[in-house]
């Protein structure tokens, strides 16, 4: 039984387990990080390039609003 063995191992044999789970978590967060720069990467890669036109409008926009300021 679990229960007669010595105390001082059960807390050994907790904290390797909480170890190991640690690290588990943390190769988990690394992989998903990587995922996560690779998608923003093809993204920015492939995603639509703005136009003159929007350009143009945001600038338009934004002059606007520093000359109410």
């Amino acid at each position: 039984m679990e229960f007669e063995r010595d105390p001082n191992n059960l807390n050994v044999d907790i904290l390797n387990s909480a170890k190991k789970s640690l690290e588990l978590f943390y190769e988990e967060d690394v992989k998903v990080k990587g995922i996560i720069i690779r998608a923003r990467a093809c993204w920015h890669e492939h995603a639509e390039k703005s136009t003159k036109y929007f350009l143009n409008l945001e600038k338009k926009i934004t002059s606007k609003n520093i000359c109410k300021n």
